[in-house]
């Protein structure tokens, strides 16, 4: 299987989980409905402690959907202006989580770049990136369901340089690069474990390491809204993981 196809399953991985996820969260809570003998006065999500999401003894899967935008301050840069879209999935224990984002950024590059395939040198402005990120999230100050927090994570990116192949003979060009990432956000969580987001990372990557390209390797900056879903992972509990 070749670097593209993992790429893609990747990504079609992240979006059926967090979905199923949601579909039996909510199956479960219909099933629920129908045993409960008396409704309390006070609705259950009001009862819910924030401290629960920081103890040692409860997991969380955290699912989530991102909107994103990147900008270099070099404006003919190949990583300036570019919208991303993507999503999330991890783990919360104690007070820090551990999870893969996969996002997609595209719009055409204010400058064409060259790429090198089948000895021929190219120009081409199509930008399709591919983003891969491991994330360590955690928080700096928190309050009742508010946390300031950083993000720290290794990755990769695959770019395409052009929307389709050439030709049926050849394979679409692409060229991959390792991708590191840093930065800060702020996070509000409402009662029903549903949280909204909002972070600014500095990111590096260099695409002329694959020899493909002659994208250099460069910093840049994306900034990102998230949604996002905790759920208690049952799973988790039963097996000891505490």
């Amino acid at each position: 299987m070749n670097l593209r196809a993992i790429a893609v399953l990747s990504f079609v991985i992240l979006l059926i989980i967090p979905l199923k996820a949601q579909l039996a969260v909510s199956n479960k809570s219909l099933a629920n409905l129908t045993t409960i003998k008396e409704i309390p006065s006070v609705p259950i999500a009001s009862k819910f402690n924030f401290n629960l999401l920081n103890s040692n003894k409860l997991v969380y899967l955290d699912y989530q959907y991102i909107f994103g935008y990147t900008h270099s301050p070099n404006y003919i840069s190949a990583m300036n202006m570019h919208p991303e879209f993507g999503l999330g999935i991890g783990s919360k224990k104690e007070d820090y989580s551990l999870g893969i984002t996969g996002t997609y950024r595209f719009i055409k590059t204010r400058k064409p770049y060259e790429y090198y395939f089948s000895n021929d040198t190219l120009n081409t402005r199509y930008f399709g990136d591919l983003a891969f990120s491991f994330y360590y999230h955690k928080p700096l100050i928190e309050a009742t369901g508010k946390e300031l927090f950083y993000e720290i994570g290794p990755g990769f990116e695959v770019l395409y340089l052009e929307r389709t192949a050439r030709n049926a003979s050849q394979s679409r060009p692409s060229t991959i690069s390792f991708h590191g990432m840093g930065g800060i956000g702020y996070r509000l969580t409402r009662k029903n474990l549903k949280y909204y987001q909002l972070g600014a990372n500095i990111n590096y990557n260099n695409f002329s390491l694959g020899k493909n390209t002659d994208i250099p390797g460069q910093f840049f900056f994306n900034i990102r809204f998230t949604i996002g879903y905790l759920v208690k992972d049952d799973w988790a509990m039963k097996n000891g993981q505490k």
